[in-house]
């Protein structure tokens, strides 16, 4: 039997059998989507990309460019490198200077960080590691 007493016991019955209300948030029921259907059944294709990865595709290229009168095949994201150094050095291109600068401090704080970790790690002496297997071959035993 029901927790429902009396009342609200028959006003639960009648709402179950009142028909479906529609209005804000509520659709009618023929025109919602049926369990395991998608809002989207074509989705976006395979194979495609975002714009972020046709970048990093496209910069990966090799092309070949005149360095010092000689041909040199090198990536696109070097030839950019090279030409915001070379801004920034030869043509006093404030704005140059100023990504450089930005991407070798990044560079340091990056590499800083990373000897950091390698810092914090040491092995442990022998008379450390006979009293970890110690532990360990005690711990065995008891299992």
């Amino acid at each position: 039997m029901s927790n429902l007493e009396g009342e609200d016991a028959s006003q639960a019955a009648a709402g179950a059998l009142a028909p479906y209300a529609v209005g804000n948030k509520h659709p009618p029921k023929h025109s919602q989507f049926k369990p395991g259907q998608s809002g989207n059944p074509k989705g976006r294709p395979k194979g495609s990309s975002n714009l972020r990865t046709r970048v990093r595709e496209e910069l990966r290229k090799t092309v070949t460019v005149m360095k010092g009168g000689k041909p040199v095949r090198m990536t696109k994201r070097d030839v950019i490198a090279t030409q915001i150094v070379d801004a920034s050095m030869m043509k006093n291109n404030l704005k140059a200077t100023m990504a450089v600068m930005k991407i070798d401090d990044e560079d340091a704080i990056a590499q800083t960080a990373i000897s950091a970790q390698a810092i914090d790690f040491v092995m442990p002496d022998k008379e450390n590691l006979k009293l970890i297997a110690k532990r360990l071959s005690r711990l065995t035993e008891e299992a």
